[in-house]
């Protein structure tokens, strides 16, 4: 993946994303605040909504955070938002911290049941993540690292790459399972990975949560198991050579029955329910047959181990070498190749304690809910904590004290040529963008070969004709009202000239029935008339303001987002504005993304002198150097919307 920077605004991204999940699901509301990381739960606003609360970010971010943003909103909405149980109380200590990277993966296999895609996107976010070092495998020195990082590392990383595909976590939980077994024994790890496949495919969180209990049980359980006997002469626990030495060679190979009788030649293989899944060797595929007890001398020898997973039921990642090199209990030599590899009674009892007496560090970032590391290792979001971030477009209210009748007679009073004018040519559109639709009728013109239906008791056999039209928009228009609306336009000020454009504009769309909406922005933005509202009440509102200076990056961000809510499959956004663009960067962001969702970007200039930067922009913009041609200008975002 290539660290290119990308012109992605991801404010409106994360909104975008939001609102594709939100179609099939939840009402869902973001809340962004100063936090190092993101978190999803009941809406206290709406009881059936939840609410995601999210770091702020960087205005613009690179390719990477954008995918990272991505499996974040669909780890946070689809695996917690959808099958997540926000009532169960999570079990203390190093229980509860089991629980969440244990109900993250069962979350997303329910999700990707549901969203297919969300297996993808996630494991996009899982790549960026090793990508940037922030998922690992061990460190080469293994003494540093802490016995819960040991286990976290493996049960997450191996779960993951199994269950849920994500393959680039592959070869890590090749080493931290070996580590695994070098560290809890091939016994206690086989009933720890038990456990944990059960909490990924419980029906509940309630069910993940058990199992995690039940895995700080077994490990509790494991730390007041009494020391082993001190070895006896004669008892077969001596060195391995011996044994060989001692060996009866009369007895045949074939060591299915567990026999042990005279067979001192295995070494002392006490209870077989202790050889974790090896009990049972009456297949005899690895035994030496009779007459070949000479190489039966050490008990590593007995079979091979490379398929087999200690018994614990899953896909196998435990190799011959997973236990290379190391020392088998009491002192016995287990072998390279051997697969039932136990610690030192001493070393087992300092791990399991250390892991008990963990803390949320000891973990490392595998201990960590997965919405965590995301957060972590999204650049935008670590560049926002250190204020350098973007914030939203504030939004205020519009004056909500009715004026007087003859204000609205005024504002209509003023656009009544614009209105004339615009009207005129709107409804030669109309009619020019009409189109014909034909369905079956009991009259109209006869079909010859839908005669056959009068059989049956259809007399459906005409065809008629009706006109209809074909419009599928709705336009928004945003109005700057910045301080420098109020110089000379004309015989006017700029403010009036688009006051007056705009309430044409609504005059025109709310005759045609055409769903549109009103905002005016400087440095905060106020809704007039939502989409779809009521005009007649807008125009005893509106009273354009000129004040401030202009923030038309986030004013055009704030509108894109009222658009891509609307049912309309062509959605139009009209800005009028003498300003400054603001930050094309994040301007330019905008107008690709809203394309995405049929949102088109149009710009209305008044005066020539910021031209240059439009220029550099993907959206159409138009120039006016008087009030005619800025009703001209207007009326060509218009026209573009049945064009």
């Amino acid at each position: 993946m290539t660290q290119a920077a990308s012109m992605r605004h991801l404010y409106l991204y994360t909104y975008l994303l939001l609102d594709e999940v939100k179609r099939a699901g939840r009402p869902i509301r973001i809340e962004w605040s100063n936090m190092p990381t993101a978190s999803i739960g009941p809406d206290p606003q709406n009881e059936k909504g939840l609410v995601m609360k999210l770091s702020n970010m960087a205005a613009t971010g690179t390719e990477e955070d954008a995918i990272l943003l991505r499996a974040l909103v669909a780890h946070e909405i689809l695996c917690h938002g959808n099958n997540t149980d926000f009532g169960v109380k999570l079990p203390p200590g190093l229980a509860g911290r089991l629980t969440n990277p244990l109900e993250d993966a069962r979350g997303e296999l329910l999700a990707s049941k549901s969203y297919g895609g969300s297996k993808k996107v996630i494991r996009e976010g899982i790549e960026i993540l090793t990508q940037r070092g922030i998922f690992k495998g061990p460190d080469a020195d293994v003494s540093t690292l802490h016995p819960a990082e040991i286990l976290f590392g493996w049960l997450v990383t191996e779960m993951r790459s199994e269950l849920l595909g994500q393959k680039c976590l592959e070869d890590f939980s090749v080493a931290y399972r070996k580590l695994a077994i070098q560290t809890f024994g091939t016994k206690l790890t086989a009933q720890v990975k038990a456990e944990a496949l059960k909490a990924a495919h419980a029906a509940d969180t309630q069910g993940a949560a058990n199992a995690s209990q039940r895995i700080v049980e077994l490990l509790e359980l494991a730390a007041k198991e009494p020391p082993p006997p001190p070895p006896q002469e004669g008892t077969g626990q001596g060195d391995g050579d011996d044994q060989a030495n001692d060996s009866d060679q009369d007895q045949p190979g074939n060591q299915g029955d567990q026999d042990q009788g005279n067979q001192d030649q295995t070494g002392d293989q006490g209870d077989p329910d202790e050889q974790n899944g090896q009990d049972d060797h009456s297949d005899g595929d690895a035994q030496n047959g009779p007459g070949d007890q000479d190489n039966a001398s050490n008990s590593g020898d007995q079979g091979s181990s490379s398929d087999q997973d200690a018994g614990d039921g899953s896909t196998g990642n435990m190799s011959a070498d997973d236990t290379s090199g190391a020392t088998g209990q009491n002192g016995g030599d287990q072998g390279s190749g051997s697969a039932a590899y136990e610690p030192s009674y001493d070393d087992l009892q300092q791990a399991i304690a250390d892991v008990l007496d963990s803390t949320d560090a000891d973990a490392g970032n595998y201990g960590k809910g997965l919405e965590d590391v995301l957060c972590e290792g999204n650049e935008a979001m670590q560049q926002a904590s250190g204020g350098t971030h973007t914030n939203e477009m504030r939004e205020i209210a519009a004056p909500d004290n009715v004026r007087p009748p003859e204000h609205r007679a005024q504002l209509r009073s003023a656009a009544r040529s614009t209105a004339a004018t615009l009207a005129l040519k709107m409804e030669e559109l109309l009619e020019a963008h009409s189109m014909v639709e034909r369905s079956s009728s009991t009259e109209g013109r006869l079909r010859p070969n839908k005669v056959a239906r009068v059989a049956t008791g259809d007399l459906r056999v005409f065809q008629k004709k009706k006109r209809s039209e074909e419009l599928d928009t709705c336009l928004y228009f945003l109005n700057d009202e910045s301080a420098s609306m109020g110089e000379p336009f004309g015989n006017i000020t700029r403010r009036e000239a688009a006051g007056r454009v705009a309430v044409a504009a609504g005059e025109v769309c709310d005759n045609a029935s055409i769903p549109f909406g009103l905002a005016s922005y400087s440095t905060s933005v106020r809704e007039w008339q939502p989409i779809g509202g009521n005009w007649a009440k807008t125009l005893s509102l509106f009273a354009a303001a000129a004040e401030n200076y202009t923030n038309t990056h986030l004013a055009v961000v704030w509108a894109i987002k009222r658009l891509i809510n609307c049912k309309e499959s062509r959605k139009i956004l009209c800005v009028i504005t003498d300003g400054d663009p603001g930050e094309l960067n994040v301007l330019e962001a905008a107008i690709l993304e809203a394309k995405r969702f049929g949102v088109e970007v149009r710009f209305v200039l008044i005066d020539k002198q910021y031209e240059r930067y439009y220029r550099t922009l993907s959206a159409a913009f138009g120039v006016a150097n008087n009030p005619h041609e800025l009703a001209e200008a207007v009326f060509g975002s218009l026209q573009a919307a049945f064009s």
